[in-house]
């Protein structure tokens, strides 16, 4: 169990999640499924854990382009607060 911990430090959740989904494809030819929907299944999986990261990378990015874009908006209006007091 300690080095499964370690391994999930290491490689992260995406490392347990492909794992557990290489080893459910190999348990379940193991106990006679048909090995084409089985590999497609796994891959299927694979596939659509992959598009998770995808749109979940996607929305930060958006999320943290818009907290920057409002922190810039910020700045500009105290930066134009001081210019017209200044003057």
């Amino acid at each position: 169990m300690s080095e499964a911990v370690k391994g999930l430090r290491r490689f992260g959740p995406d490392g347990l999640v492909f794992a557990l989904a290489i080893l459910g494809t190999f348990g379940a030819l193991a106990v006679g499924a048909p090995p084409a929907w089985t590999v497609a299944a796994g891959c299927g999986f694979c596939l659509l854990w992959l598009l998770r990261n995808a749109v979940d990378a996607y929305i930060a990015l958006r999320t943290k382009k818009a907290e920057l874009e409002i922190e810039a908006r910020r700045g500009g209006k105290r930066v134009i607060e001081r210019a017209k007091k200044s003057t």
